[in-house]
């Protein structure tokens, strides 16, 4: 009986470390360093360095690989899309990706690239992805263990599983801006969003839309608390969705990854952003 008994616990326990696992990100879908490095040799644990090659090669995180946020653009025009889904499976399991692996994104800690691919990995269905938000610079400070080179991919068997609820649309963006329960988020630089400066011939702002630079949240090249993030995101979060976007998507997916580190769940980025809405009639544009 007392045998009986102490199998069933431990198989408890058991159960109680594999649900511990499998939400790691439940909480909080960043690490930090000390978790870092507790798991940097676990074999069910992926470490993806989203820099340039250039950059991974000269140094990067010990047993990270490398899947430079930029590949994941087209090589054909509309350059500033993501590439279609079937090409980006195909790149992910290239590097090692795959749907049971948990996914830690890392960069240089300005959250550009690894938010941006953070996005990507969520619209394309993989549950398991968090970013190790302080980066390799600090990383580096630290003295943890760095290596240089190529690194080594493994294969991995990522399916996609589209998750259209992460993605908006030129349709959905024209609809939001009529609708007084959906936020649009312009992640751009206030020059840009007033129209001092444009990357295209049109400028200004898509209407209705609010001014949330990336670069406000972050401090001496560090990000800001999460106590100051919610308050500058506090007259937003009420409404029933929000749609970010910015020029090439990396700024606007630090909103969304921001907004999705608070546990708000209901955002999409718009990846089309100004390049695509910009070629609308100028009606479409506020100053």
């Amino acid at each position: 009986m007392k045998t009986e008994k102490l199998k069933r616990r431990i198989a408890y326990c058991g159960l109680l470390l594999i649900l511990s696992i499998n939400s790691i990100f439940a909480r909080d879908i960043t690490v930090d360093t000390s978790w870092l490095l507790k798991n940097i040799n676990n074999k069910e644990l992926i470490i993806i360095d989203t820099r340039s090659l250039e950059d991974f090669k000269a140094a990067h995180i010990k047993g990270a690989i490398n899947l430079p946020t930029n590949d994941t653009f087209r090589d054909d025009n509309p350059k500033y899309l993501i590439k279609k889904s079937m090409q980006l499976e195909e790149m992910l399991q290239g590097v090692g990706v795959s749907n049971s692996l948990e996914v830690i994104l890392y960069d240089n800690g300005d959250l550009l690239n690894s938010s941006r691919l953070f996005w990507i990995l969520e619209f394309l269905g993989h549950e398991k992805v968090g970013i190790y938000v302080d980066g390799l610079k600090s990383w580096r400070e630290k003295k943890h263990p760095i290596e240089s080179g190529y690194g080594t991919n493994r294969i991995g068997d990522f399916k996609i599983s589209i998750n259209s609820n992460k993605i908006a649309t030129l349709k959905m963006v024209k609809l939001a801006i009529k609708n007084e329960e959906i936020a649009i988020l312009d992640g751009r630089d206030v020059s840009h969003y007033d129209g001092s400066k444009s990357i295209t011939a049109l400028k200004g702002h898509i209407p209705t839309a609010l001014s949330f630079p990336a670069k406000s949240y972050f401090k001496n090249n560090e990000l800001i608390s999460n106590d100051k993030i919610e308050k500058k995101f506090k007259s937003v979060v009420t409404k029933k969705q929000i749609i970010t976007y910015c020029n090439k998507g990396k700024q606007s997916s630090l909103l969304y990854f921001l907004l999705r580190k608070l546990g708000y769940s209901k955002v999409r980025h718009y990846d089309g952003s100004w390049p695509e809405w910009s070629t609308l009639e100028v009606g479409l544009v506020e100053l």
